[in-house]
């Protein structure tokens, strides 16, 4: 299983897009993208400055069909950074229903009306189905790998790990951050790699 996300803006033709860890340049930094995105924006107002937080994520098997979903949250962002929960663009992603940006909302909420929270949610509807469907390689002989660069931030897919009930997981961690959680998730998986 592997899952990315990234943030797509109507009138910058799709950017950052897949940049958007590195909108500012290779040095990853949170506070310098948002500054170079609210920069490119200049002087946008209202529906000019819709984005869509996106999440793709799959779930793969030999010789079988990949399962994958892709959700998109969409609405506008903020003219200036607001909240200090969460990373990356929260911070200008503004809620319309509660009037809050997601680095205000708090993990809580997010995680439960985030994009990859949708994308999970999809998932976990129809894993069993999918699993089954594999005949003898499902079931308690299937070696799970999930790759994501879930930055430790969000716990949504500890949901997967909740789901899997003692199957065998190996989490591979592709961000760039520290994995606060990482000793927690341990009771769930055969290893957590990366950083």
């Amino acid at each position: 299983m592997a899952d990315d996300s990234g943030l797509c803006v109507d009138a910058l033709e799709g950017l950052p897009g897949v940049y958007s860890a590195r909108f500012a340049g290779e040095e990853k930094n949170d506070a310098a993208n948002n500054a170079k995105l609210l920069s490119e924006l200049g002087g946008l107002k209202g529906k000019e400055r819709v984005a869509h937080f996106t999440c793709c994520l799959v779930l793969a098997a030999l010789f079988k069909e990949s399962l994958w979903y892709r959700q998109n949250v969409t609405e506008k962002l903020h003219t200036l950074p607001s909240g200090d929960s969460g990373f990356g663009y929260d911070p200008l992603f503004l809620v319309p229903e509660y009037q809050k940006t997601f680095a205000e909302l708090g993990m809580d909420i997010k995680n439960k009306i985030s994009h990859r929270a949708k994308a999970i949610e999809l998932l976990v509807e129809k894993w069993e189905q999918w699993t089954n469907s594999l005949g003898s390689c499902g079931g308690n002989r299937m070696k799970i790998v999930i790759v994501s660069d879930n930055h430790g931030q969000e716990l949504t897919l500890r949901r997967i790990f909740d789901h899997f009930s003692g199957e065998k997981v190996t989490f591979v961690h592709t961000g760039d951050s520290e994995f606060p959680y990482k000793d927690e998730l341990l009771s769930h998986c055969v290893r957590v790699t990366g950083n």
